[in-house]
Parts: structure tokens; C-alpha cells; sequence
């Protein structure tokens, strides 16, 4: 069974990683996937092309409405005459979904949406949710959502509920899990002490993760605590950005902030964390406090998204652009004992595993779409 991928990038997004994963542990036996990226390569690409799945880019500019996209996408759809396309995030949603019911009324088209609605959101990215929710009506035979918080305000834009599934990321435990030699390696490479209370954030600079307030959050902290070490992680997340230097600079002593720009081996990162956070104010179901929990690395983050369900009572939750809140639970968190934290390590990780195992995640995927696909042919 071919199944066709149509995503707008191929960066580290949650969507993108969540793409690679599905990627990698489907059955190739019963199904056969390829992908499309509307824009670039991306930093996913060669990753993509490495499990075997053909993937191409179209190059078109992030953002920018272009009717050809569409075009583009039919002739693809006419070339490979897949038997379910899968989309994800709304510009792919909208393009690849207009472009399958141009080429083909019965071909079972899934949508996937990746955060929830919120106020404030940028022109072009709320047109095109408006668009989404009117054309929900009759394009896809599935809208996959994976929070709660997004299932819900996508209803109250219109999306039609009947046709909504929630479908949470997977983790896979195996491969983010505790591990002191690498957060030994990690720490000295840093020059960490291994003593030393760290905290990371793992987000790409994007304006949705706000990361002014982790900043500013840090820098409240470090007055208090000024052994703390901090750490970021993501595209841009580099001292050679200036922007972002002129956030910290003279507030935060910079042997005590860490900018490691995209990396390769994150569970080993992770494993050196004693705390992950995320400030962001906008979020889907952040796959990195999964990562972090799985790795036994206790989280504090903003309450948008299902960041708090994901959580539960394992870690902190504050409320977003509050970088005093932010600041205090780092700092209780910090002074937790060994016995507690211990605790509260172990607990982390075993909701991860008992509730967000990848392996059950693909396998939802794989029973839904054998059952569009079944019910198609029937």
C-alpha cells in the first residue's frame, strides 16, 4: 500500500520528528511511503532518504501562497497513485488535500494538525486555519490531532469532530533513557562540573517558544543560584547570533550558558540534564519533555498544549510569559532531595513508557490507515 507524506518542511519541528519516526518503524512490508516537503530539504531530509523513502522538495518559500504548489502536487499524485495521502500542518493540509480531490475523489486523505488554536497567531498562518476549517467539511476522511488541547479549539473554529482522532507522539524509550557515561562525556566537553544543577531548553529560536522569557527567567535564577549552568539547544541557538546575545549579555556569566546550536546526539544531551524545560506559549504536544521524562530528566513548562497532560504530577507547570513563575519552579526543583528527586526521576520515566510508547503510537497510525484504505476498496 503506497502512502503519500506531504509536509511544508523538513526542519526539526515537532511534526518533522514525528514524520521520521513513523518513517522508521513502519511495517515495509505492507506499506511503501514517500515524502514531499513543500519548501526546502531541510535538516530531515537526509535522514528521510537514509531509511529508504523516497523524498523530494519542491523549494517553494516558507509562507508565501503560490497556486503552483497545488499543480506541482497533482502531478505527483498522477505519478504515483498512492493509495492514502497523509498531510501535516495546515498549509500541507490545505495544498495536498485540495490537489488529492482534484486528481481523485476516493483516495482517503488524513490530516494532521500539531498545536492548538490560539489568539495572536500570524495573518497568513490564521487564513489558512479559517480555509482548513472550511474545507474540513469534505476533503479529509481523518483529521489526526495530537493533543487534547488542539482537538478542542479546532472545534470551536469549525473543524468537524466526527472526523477528529487524537493521536498522541510516541517515545521510544530504548533510545532516550538514562546513561551516565554520556552525561559524564557531555559535561566535561562543556566543562560542567558533574556536581553542578543544569537546566536545557531544546527548541528551535522560533518566536512561538519564546525564548526571551527563558532568558530572562535564567538571569533571575543565576542571581540566586549562580552555579546553575544552563543549556540551549536548536537552530540559531548559537553565540554567533547576535540577537540572541544581546538577550543574556552582562546578565548571565557566560561560562553558565551553553549554546550548542542543532546536535546530533540528543539522547546523550538529554542525559546530562538534571531538569528540561520549555517556555514556549504555544505548543502542540512538545516531543522533547517526552525525550527528556523517557531519559528520567523531570520537566518544567509553560501550560499550553498538552505540555501538563504530558507531565502529570512528575515535574512543574507555569503559566507562559511568566518568566518569575518560570524562574521560581527551576529553583524548587533544584533544591529538591536526592530521595525526591529520585522519586520523581523514576516516575517520569515509567509514564512515559506505560502511556507514550512509539511502538503503540505507529501502530494506531498503521491500523487507521489500513482501515481508510480497506474501506476505500471495499
Amino acid at each position: 500500500m503506497k502512502i503519500l507524506h506531504i509536509i511544508t518542511d523538513l526542519d526539526c519541528g515537532g511534526a518533522e520528528t514525528m514524520l521520521v519516526k513513523l518513517l522508521s518503524r513502519m511495517d515495509t512490508r505492507s506499506f511503501e511511503n514517500s515524502v514531499i516537503s513543500l519548501t526546502g530539504r531541510g535538516r530531515l531530509f537526509q535522514q528521510i532518504q537514509d531509511l529508504g523513502v523516497d523524498v523530494q522538495a519542491l523549494g517553494y518559500p516558507r509562507g508565501i501562497p503560490n497556486p503552483m504548489i497545488v499543480k506541482r502536487l497533482m502531478d505527483t499524485i498522477r505519478s504515483k497513485r498512492p493509495d492514502l495521502v497523509q498531510t501535516w500542518m495546515y498549509h500541507s493540509d490545505l495544498a495536498g488535500g485540495l490537489a488529492t480531490r482534484l486528481v481523485s475523489r476516493t483516495t482517503p486523505v488524513i490530516w494532521n494538525i500539531r498545536n492548538e488554536v490560539l489568539p495572536g497567531l500570524p495573518f497568513n498562518t490564521n487564513f489558512v486555519i479559517r480555509m482548513c476549517a472550511l474545507a474540513s467539511k469534505f476533503i479529509p476522511a481523518r483529521i489526526i490531532v495530537n493533543s487534547h488541547r488542539g482537538y478542542d479549539s479546532h472545534i470551536r473554529v469549525g473543524y468537524p469532530h466526527e472526523k477528529m482522532i487524537i493521536i498522541e507522539n510516541g517515545f521510544d524509550v530504548d533510545t532516550f533513557r538514562a546513561d551516565g557515561d554520556e552525561r559524564a562525556k557531555i559535561r566535561t566537553n562543556l566543562g560542567i562540573p558533574m556536581d553542578s544543577f543544569v537546566i536545557g531548553m531544546i527548541a528551535n529560536l522560533r518566536p512561538q517558544k519564546d525564548h526571551p522569557t527563558f532568558l530572562e527567567a535564567a538571569s533571575i535564577l543565576h542571581e540566586k543560584s549562580p552555579d546553575v549552568h544552563f543549556i540551549l539547544v536548536g537552530g540559531d541557538c548559537t553565540i554567533e547570533n547576535m540577537a540572541l546575545s544581546r538577550l543574556f549579555h552582562g546578565r548571565i556569566h557566560e561560562d553558565r550558558l551553553h549554546l550548542l546550536g542543532i546536535r546530533r546526539d540528543m539522547p546523550a544531551i538529554m542525559a546530562s540534564l538534571d531538569l528540561c524545560t520549555l517556555s514556549s506559549f504555544h505548543e502542540g504536544f512538545p516531543n522533547v519533555l517526552g525525550e527528556a521524562m523517557s531519559c528520567k530528566v523531570p520537566c518544567v513548562a509553560t501550560d499550553v498544549g498538552d505540555s501538563a497532560y504530558l507531565i502529570g504530577d512528575t515535574g512543574l507547570i507555569v503559566p507562559p510569559r511568566n518568566p518569575a513563575a518560570l524562574a521560581s519552579a527551576w529553583s524548587k526543583m533544584s533544591q529538591l532531595t536526592k530521595e525526591k528527586r529520585n522519586i520523581m526521576e523514576k516516575a517520569a520515566r515509567k509514564r512515559i513508557q506505560s502511556r507514550f510508547g512509539l511502538q503503540q503510537v505507529i501502530n494506531r497510525y498503521q491500523e487507521l490507515y489500513l482501515s481508510l484504505i480497506s474501506s476505500r476498496n471495499s
